[in-house]
């Protein structure tokens, strides 16, 4: 086996050091400017206002640094301490902390004793979600990021960002990779560049988990539920397969059904004041950023704000006056936190600001090198059998469970017993009983659906969420305190039986013991998937390429993540060679072989990822090179350059 070069500790230690310190002083800002925002409201409420603003607050640093080209790890530390300092200072001695503080904490232990008063036994699925979150956290620390799309297109832009000191804006025939929104990768960048180290690399969707629970459990307290109650639906969310298995990994559905989730929560309540406005706008902005699909349901809430706007204004003449006056300052915040950087990047380089997919869009023809027919099926329901292959997903089971569940539904819990309860719903609300509630929870679930491929669990998850609430409103006509426990008992058993379902999709489980007992940079490098490079590669990878070195790719290369050593001391370029690829641009001559070859040197090449059998691994082989291996999946040539192999 392939020695690996020692790995200083002290510095090591010292990087996630200043990654936790860093990460405590933005929680710490971010609930004080929660707090200060809203001191009359509840904990739920200010929950949701500080997970945001930490976000906010580390995406300014990661994207102001990536904008100026000035994104290195000293310069990183510097502004996420000056932002976060400056938010504490700013909200510091203006407001009763002391009594929103003890009332916080003390929430957990007002939950069990409420719990346990109305004996509410839903409320033990916040223990139940122990084991597959337990389970997570051992895989984001034992491994690097290991999932599909991220090894293929996520984590390639945090990567790159934090080697280029830019926003991740890869020339690659990975268009995917160069033109998708990236808040959830740039917020990795913090998690990776600041302890130099990718252990944590799949770390970023955690507190979107985090604020997925937090804002079900007060949409849930919205439509009536008792705080006990609320707490268990909430953990029931997460304890749906899609969303536990997925919360290791930068796959962003997770994120994307949080900030969803919370701006409808904040949009449907029966207040309409500026907080709710804003705090609607600001996760709104953030899904437009973190995912293109923010953009269909960006549209499709607008009708809804400019409802609530209407009905404000009956109340109040002046409303309509301050809500446009707040979206108008609100516009550089939608810039900066929806993306605006990336879309604008999409209009310039593809003359597509969505995303670098050529479809059609209102009448209007949107160009880029994706073909539509081939990315996906048509949303909003367009292709021929589309609601019957829903129907299917959610209830035929997968012959193999994958991280990035793509059938079998939400669990059993949905299958079973809150999606009947969504029929109940939609037929009481046919008959005009309970509109305004019934309203949310149906308007919700059918926002949930309205994108591409709604088959795929992981891309519906906010369906999940209005099943709750639709369980929420049946418990409610319940007049029995037997039935309603017989009913909170059958859905803890089958949110726990979603666990079951999910668990086998926990792939790197059965290598963690071995992780565990392994130093920190060779456990990085055990691999649990068969489609990336094995540990053999991997430390081969480590001991061959310094500091600055590059490895060279072209279009063999799938999983890019892969291209990187764990501690990113090297640089990955895209470097086609004329001659080869789909779209070469003249017929192979020697002097294409020579200019390819000293483009290579020029850019301190030490590999070169090759397609087999072309131009560009000839002519490498020819002027010295050594074929290393050959990668597995969608095989590429791995070659040691000249150069690199004289030295």
């Amino acid at each position: 086996m392939t020695p690996l070069p020692e790995t200083p500790l002290l510095p090591l230690f010292a990087g996630f050091t200043l990654w936790a310190l860093l990460s405590a002083l933005g929680l710490a800002a971010s609930w004080l400017a929660a707090a200060r925002l809203l001191p009359s409201r509840g904990t739920l409420a200010r929950a949701q206002v500080a997970l945001l603003v930490q976000a906010a607050l580390t995406l300014t640093a990661v994207q102001g640094l990536g904008a100026l080209g000035l994104l290195y790890r000293p310069a990183l530390a510097v502004a996420g301490f000056a932002i976060f300092a400056l938010t504490a200072a700013l909200a510091w001695g203006r407001g009763p902390f002391r009594a929103a503080l003890v009332h916080d904490l003390n929430q957990p232990r007002t939950l069990v004793r409420d719990a346990w008063a109305g004996r509410e036994l839903l409320a033990l699925t916040v223990i139940a979600c122990a084991a597959p979150y337990f389970a997570q956290a051992l895989i984001i620390y034992c491994f690097r990021s290991w999932t599909w799309d991220p090894a293929w297109y996520h984590v390639p832009i945090t990567n790159y960002a934090i080697t280029e000191h830019g926003l991740g804006f890869l020339e690659s025939h990975n268009v995917r990779a160069a033109g998708f929104p990236r808040n959830l990768e740039l917020l990795s960048v913090w998690n990776v560049l600041l302890p130099r180290d990718a252990q944590l690399d799949d770390l970023a969707q955690v507190p979107f988990c985090a604020l997925a629970f937090v804002s079900m459990a007060a949409w849930a307290r919205q439509l009536g539920a008792s705080r006990a109650l609320a707490a268990g639906l909430g953990a029931a969310f997460l304890l749906a397969p899609p969303l536990f298995l997925q919360a290791g990994s930068t796959h962003v559905d997770i994120a994307c059904a949080a900030l969803l989730l919370t701006a409808w929560q904040q949009w449907t309540g029966r207040c309409f004041d500026r907080s709710e406005r804003v705090i609607g706008f600001v996760a709104l902005f953030f899904y437009l950023g973190t995912k293109f699909s923010g953009l269909f349901h960006a549209g499709l809430l607008a009708p809804l704000f400019l409802a609530r706007c209407l009905i404000e204004r009956r109340r109040d003449r002046g409303a309509l006056s301050k809500v446009l006056l707040e979206l108008t300052l609100l516009v550089p915040l939608a810039f900066w936190l929806g993306g605006g950087l990336v879309y604008l990047h999409n209009w310039r380089a593809h003359g597509n600001p969505v995303w670098p997919i050529e479809t059609r869009v209102l009448g209007i023809d949107l160009p880029g090198p994706i073909n539509a027919a081939q990315a996906w099926v048509p949303p909003f329901f367009q292709a021929p059998g589309s609601f019957l292959r829903l129907l299917r997903s959610w209830y035929e089971l997968p012959s193999t469970i994958w991280p990035d569940v793509r059938g079998g539904g939400f669990g059993p819990l949905y299958r079973w017993l809150s999606m009947p309860c969504g029929i109940l719903v939609l037929a009481n609300f046919l008959q005009g009983r309970d509109l305004a509630r019934s309203a949310s929870v149906l308007g919700l679930f059918a926002l949930a659906l309205l994108v591409p491929d709604p088959w795929w669990p992981r891309f519906t998850l906010c369906a999940a969420a209005a099943a709750l609430g639709a369980l929420l409103l049946v418990w409610q006509r319940l007049r029995s305190i037997w039935m309603r426990r017989a009913l909170s008992l059958a859905a803890l058993g089958l949110a726990c039986a979603g666990i079951v379902e999910g668990w086998p999709g926990l792939y790197p489980l059965r290598f963690v013991e071995q992780a565990l007992k392994t130093p920190h940079l060779a456990r990085s490098l055990i691999q649990p998937a068969d489609w990336l490079w094995t540990e053999e590669m991997c430390r081969l990878r480590e001991r061959d390429l310094r500091e600055g070195e590059a490895i060279a790719f072209d279009d063999s290369i799938f999983f890019m993540s892969d291209l990187w050593t764990t501690d990113l001391r090297n640089r990955v370029i895209y470097l086609q060679h004329p001659a080869d690829g789909e779209h070469q641009s003249a017929p192979w001559s020697p002097a294409q072989d020579a200019h390819y070859l000293e483009r290579l040197r020029a850019e301190r090449a030490a590999w070169a990822a090759v397609r087999p059998g072309q131009h560009a691994e000839r002519a490498l082989l020819a002027a010295g090179g050594q074929k290393l291996f050959l990668t597995p999946r969608y095989q590429a040539a791995i070659i040691r350059t000249p150069w690199a192999q004289s030295r």
